[in-house]
């Protein structure tokens, strides 16, 4: 069913999204676009108005895919069964179909399944297609694209080639799916994954239009449509036809537009100096530059084509931002460097100060202080770092749980043995539809109309939002001040907004004294967290076994809920020099101390939890105990002696990425 909206011609401002929609609906092949806003600037309104852009198709009669008559190769299996050749078909002119894919659409609805109404009555293994069938040769138009389910969208992945194969009970058929892929979405909601922007050529904004007077006509337009749709519909009709029959001709000269080598290599060289990964912004823009020609009625590509395809199709996925008097011509060479000053010279000028020499282990300290949180720049080395925890990230979906109980279904199962579910009545009759004749003429089931026997139950698979519980236990010790614990507390303030994105929860437990303290516990607030960290004090004794203890009853406590995954991650030196139980008055030495801290540690494992170990003692008095406390938790170990404030968040990050379930 067609959503009602405004026609395309009557949408006010927006002329960049307004000519990429138009472009794609010049040459489908450009694969689909995004269209990025905040709520209420009308990017739905815009997407939903390419319904009427769209010229007629021609398709086989009766054919729920509307199969190309004149592209036999590209059939479905239906109509490769049905016809023999070209010559005996039925053909009809019908409108390009514009198919909406809801948020919350399962895996059978979007790919096809068997068609159970056929199956019961007839008894035949008789199939229908999945949205994507429906959408061939339309648009599949997709509403906050960013927050797809990742199984759907990695179908999406595996069907935008134009075909698709379906493979599940008992059939076994292919059908075209060969449509142009429209979505909007909101930024502040989360970005595209990069593997399905890559497979859209064209990404523009909806930007909210700031003047007086064009708010006021996109107000009136809006009230007159809503009273009367079809007057309203009927003002703007020559101006979509007159749109529609631009678009006709140009798909008719598109395979006429001519480029020259050197203008595609000035769009090769535009891509290389924004260092956009990939070719596939190759491939877009010399498209795009054809298309734009042809809406313009020509046939030869000019400057302003180019021009057209660097703003829509490279620049999006630029990496590097390249200033507008370089964009035509080849950056200069670089000047050559100027003569070294004196040695005497840059001694004076730049050399700073030595600092006294102290004996680390005789600086005296009070016994409480305060430090801001730092940001510096990040070292080379951490850089690097980060880079291979990166690459040894896991792949797939963050955020979603997948469960028999409860959530949003998603797909169908086997069910488990032994163990009671949620019965899929659509899939468990898809499952017994094909057999009905068979178990009819057998007698066994007497004179029931729909026979569904054991082997036929299907189990409900559900997803449900969750995220993490992240628990930051920082050392603030004394030993930990020679170790820069502002730099902690910088850290983990840039971590809290990471957490806020991902919906993760975060919890905080500072050991110093005598005792481990949560002074956070598990919440969503970045305001709360950051406040309450900021003003903790710093000094005293480290009782590391009393602070991973704490981290582990935070963490049993969470688990379930909304929880999914529960991920410890310790900033310390290693040096733990108070027992777990210090009022117990035990006197413990050192190795004692550290078998009790190790066997805490293990604990981390037993309990299904992660553990991400950041190890900052230099390498004069590191002991190497925080390897070993990584090790027996199972978890990651990173060495960091220049624990910036940045550098230390840029690692985290990574870390609990890679740890992610």
């Amino acid at each position: 069913m067609r959503a009602q909206s405004l026609p395309f011609a009557a949408v006010t401002g927006q002329d960049v999204a307004k000519l990429a929609l138009t472009l794609v609906a010049v040459d489908p092949a450009l694969k689909g676009l995004s269209i990025a806003g905040r709520r209420g600037t009308g990017k739905t309104v815009l997407a939903r108005g390419l319904q009427y852009l769209l010229p007629s198709i021609e398709q086989i009669e009766g054919c729920l895919c509307h199969c190309d008559p004149k592209r036999s190769r590209a059939w479905c299996s239906d109509c490769q069964q049905k016809y023999i050749d070209e010559e005996t078909l039925s053909v009809r002119q019908t409108k390009a179909p514009f198919v909406e894919l809801p948020l919350g659409t399962t895996e059978d609805r979007l790919l096809g399944a068997v068609d159970v109404e056929k199956a019961l009555g007839a008894g035949s293994r008789s199939w229908q297609p999945g949205l994507l069938g429906e959408a061939n040769r339309g648009v599949l138009y997709i509403d906050q694209l960013n927050l797809l389910d990742d199984s759907l969208v990695n179908s999406l992945f595996d069907v935008m080639s134009g075909m698709t194969r379906l493979e599940r009970e008992g059939i076994s058929v292919q059908y075209p799916s060969d449509f142009i892929l429209v979505g909007t979405y909101d930024p502040e909601e989360g970005p595209l994954r990069a593997h399905l922007a890559d497979r859209l050529a064209i990404h523009v904004s909806s930007v909210a239009i700031l003047e007086l007077e064009k708010r006021l006509e996109i107000l009136r337009r809006q009230e007159l449509f809503h009273d009367d749709q079809d007057a309203f519909t009927e003002l703007y009709r020559e101006d979509q036809e007159q749109l529609l029959r631009k678009i006709e001709e140009a798909r008719k000269k598109l395979d006429e537009v001519e480029i020259t080598d050197e203008q595609v290599l000035y769009l090769i060289g535009q891509a290389l100096k924004r260092q956009v990964p990939g070719h596939r912004s190759d491939l877009f823009s010399v498209r795009l530059a054809k298309a734009h020609a042809a809406l313009q009625g020509r046939k030869k590509v000019e400057p302003i084509d180019l021009a057209i395809a660097v703003e829509l199709v490279i620049k999006p996925r630029q990496l590097v931002d390249v200033p507008e008097n370089e964009e035509m011509e080849p950056p200069p060479p670089p000047p050559p460097p100027p003569p070294p000053p004196p040695e005497q010279e840059e001694n004076q000028e730049e050399k700073p100060p030595e600092p006294p020499q102290q004996n680390e282990e005789t600086v005296m300290l009070p016994e409480e202080f305060f430090f801001d949180s730092e940001e510096v720049a990040v070292d080379d080395e951490l850089l690097a770092l980060q880079n291979k925890v990166q690459k040894q990230a896991r792949g797939g979906s963050h955020g979603k749980q997948k469960s028999l109980e409860r959530g949003r279904y998603t797909r169908a199962l086997l069910p488990p043995p032994g163990k009671p579910t949620k019965v899929a009545v659509d899939a468990t009759l898809r499952a017994a539809a094909p057999f009905q004749s068979q178990r009819r003429a057998s007698g066994k089931y007497g004179d029931r109309q729909i026979i569904v026997t054991e082997s036929d139950l299907r189990t409900k698979q559900f997803v449900r939002k969750s995220g993490a519980l992240i628990i930051f236990v920082v050392d603030a010790s004394g030993s930990m001040a020679f170790n820069r614990i502002r730099s902690a507390k910088g850290a983990v303030a840039t971590l809290l907004n990471e957490a806020y994105v991902n919906r993760d929860k975060v919890a905080m437990v500072i050991f110093r004294g005598q005792e481990a303290e949560v002074i956070v516990p598990p919440t969503r607030s970045v305001e709360l967290a950051k406040k309450r960290f900021d003003q903790v004090p710093v000094g005293g004794a480290s009782p590391l076994a009393s602070a991973i203890a704490q981290a582990l009853e935070l963490g049993v406590k969470a688990t379930g809920s909304d929880v999914g995954q529960v991920i410890i991650t310790l900033l310390t030196d290693g040096r733990g020099n108070i027992p777990l139980n210090p009022q117990e008055g035990k006197k413990m030495n050192r190795e004692q101390l550290n078998e009790e801290v190790l066997a805490i540690s293990r604990m981390v494992a037993e309990n299904g939890f992660s553990m991400l170990v950041i190890d900052s003692a230099n390498r004069f008095t590191s002991t190497g105990f925080a390897q070993k406390i990584a090790d027996a938790s199972r978890g990651q170990y990173y060495y960091l002696p220049k624990m910036s404030a940045e550098a230390l968040a840029e690692t985290v990050k990574s870390g609990v990425h890679a740890l992610r379930k």
